[in-house]
């Protein structure tokens, strides 16, 4: 029986507000490399992916914005990964850079053979 393989895809969308409450709007990998949210959030690495559902915010690792997801940093440098697990995120209206984590679940269909599962 194969075993169904699940990833999870994620982006992150930041912004860095400036004085007149106006800004500056990019998408980056989990590293804070930039990247084409187009290309990294449509595409998938094969045929034998699909997608399992949609993009959704992540409201998980601690004190984010309750309703809007974001997280925030003075600096414009934000938690890791280990962090965001660790629930060491955190947001204040008064930071200047904000960032939230965009997710979707890929699925390995199987690629051929006529599945099945259980």
């Amino acid at each position: 029986a194969d075993q169904e393989v699940s990833v999870v895809q994620e982006m992150f969308e930041v912004l860095r507000q400036n004085g007149s409450g106006t800004g500056d709007k990019w998408w980056c990998d989990a590293s804070g490399v930039q990247i084409d949210p187009r290309r990294t959030g449509e595409q998938l690495p094969s045929s034998s992916w699909v997608w399992k559902d949609n993009w959704r915010l992540d409201f998980s690792g601690g004190s984010v914005h309750a309703t809007e997801g974001w997280e925030s940093s003075s600096s414009g440098r934000f938690a890791s990964a280990s962090a965001m697990r660790a629930a060491l995120r955190k947001y204040s209206a008064h930071d200047r850079y904000r960032r939230r984590r965009w997710v979707r679940t890929r699925v390995r269909t199987g690629g051929g053979g006529g599945g099945g599962g259980g």
